[in-house]
């Protein structure tokens, strides 16, 4: 019996892809939706820091805000490269019993809309106000932080944007590479649905963790301003907005995770369930899916539940800087 209409036989991976790309597209509207009021919250917020007196304590707190930046931004770097590295290891293997051509020139695609989409930001939108602008006009107006700082400062924020956009899609090309169906001249054998299987165990951790490194350094790139603002109530209520963006996000990066790693998964199970039923009449199917855990079970997808809500977790449990003990 077919999983998926006779339509998408022998191209899930373009409907997984799909998913992906609408779950973030409807993310993206959604926070989108407060793009009216973010550029008065940006000035806001600016204002506040322009009250702030330079003494030697903000100048101390502005430097620990920037040290905590920069560790989470090489941080971030550094799990964006690992995961690239993966994903190309996986589709490579991949492709020596599957075609990973069609999968790789729609990653092109993705790849081009996304930085396209990137490029298209502006003022008017949410995440230019709320996320980037707000700490970089503070550094490039503060008198803490010189010109070639800033540019930097500026130059990194790119170069980590750009990784994003291709460790992120390059994950979802290795899990579309994962259920391809396999070559004629391949053996179409149970072991061959084990190393697939795994390499989508695998995926949701590698997501998992590059989402968090994300969410590490955002929290530190929005607070790294805010560390100069002595404790009073317009920095507990700034922190209170900056507490609901990380929450957001959390949340959104936790609904993207399972709906990839769950479609696909899903997917998996079923044609592992119909290849043993149609090829495989000396393999008892249901005692050999419990064994080899493609069957749902605490005991063997624990590390994947994990991974998925630890974004939502990470979310509500605080700023950047409270990862570091900074508060």
């Amino acid at each position: 019996m077919s999983t998926f209409p006779r339509i998408f036989r022998g191209k899930t991976w373009l409907v997984i892809a799909f998913l992906a790309v609408l779950i973030q597209v409807v993310t993206y509207a959604i926070f989108e939706i407060n793009g009216p009021n973010s550029a008065q919250i940006r000035t806001e917020i600016l204002k506040a820091l322009s009250e702030q007196p330079i003494n030697p304590v903000a100048t101390l707190r502005e430097y620990r805000g920037r040290i905590f930046w920069e560790g989470s931004g090489l941080l971030l770097v550094w799990g964006y490269i690992m995961s690239i590295i993966w994903s190309i290891s996986n589709l490579r293997r991949c492709h020596q019993t599957s075609s990973v051509v069609p999968i790789l020139l729609m990653g092109l695609a993705i790849v081009i809309l996304d930085l396209l989409r990137l490029g298209g930001v502006d003022e008017h939108s949410a995440i230019y106000n709320n996320i980037f602008a707000t700490t970089f006009e503070w550094l490039s107006a503060s008198s803490l932080i010189g010109p070639a700082v800033a540019e930097t400062v500026w130059s990194a924020i790119v170069f980590i944007n750009i990784l994003a956009v291709f460790s992120g899609i390059m994950v979802l090309l290795a899990i579309c590479a994962a259920v391809t169906e396999p070559r004629r001249d391949c053996d179409n054998t149970l072991d061959y649905y084990l190393r697939r299987d795994h390499c989508l165990d695998q995926s949701v951790i590698v997501g998992s963790l590059i989402m968090l490194f994300g969410m590490l350094h955002m929290c530190c790139w929005l607070e790294w301003p805010i560390s100069l603002l002595d404790d009073t109530e317009t920095k507990k209520s700034i922190h209170g907005v900056m507490s609901s963006i990380y929450q957001y996000w959390g949340i959104a990066f936790s609904v993207q995770l399972l709906t990839v790693y769950g479609s696909a998964t899903l997917y998996w199970n079923r044609r592992v369930r119909d290849f043993i039923d149609r090829d495989q009449p000396g393999v008892n199917s249901k005692e050999w899916i419990r064994e080899h855990g493609f069957e749902f079970s605490i005991r063997h997808h624990a590390p994947q539940f994990i991974a998925i809500v630890a974004p939502i977790i990470a979310g509500f449990s605080g700023g950047g800087s409270n990862m570091f003990g900074s508060h």
